[in-house]
């Protein structure tokens, strides 16, 4: 991404980069908010294991929508620049 020598695209690598933490931040959270959400639906609420298997297939969902969110604003940015 450094192609000129003056350093011109250091603030948008700054934003991608802030761009990619927020979205590691989230989906660590989401991970670890599915995982107590889990423990407790099996410990306490007596969720089975199909459940539980739900449970985390939707969260693994979500976080491929999570991963997804800069390419469908990327996409979805350009094609209303080309109308």
């Amino acid at each position: 991404m450094l192609i000129k020598p003056d350093l011109a695209y250091l603030p948008y690598l700054l934003q991608i980069a802030n761009d990619l933490n927020n979205r590691i931040n989230s989906g660590t959270m989401l991970n670890t908010a599915s995982g107590i959400t889990c423990i407790t639906g099996v410990l306490i609420f007596g969720m089975g294991i199909s459940g539980a298997v739900f449970l985390y297939y939707s969260t693994l969902g979500i976080n491929i929508v999570n991963a997804m969110v800069p390419i469908m604003r990327n996409n979805w940015g350009q094609s209303n620049i080309n109308f």
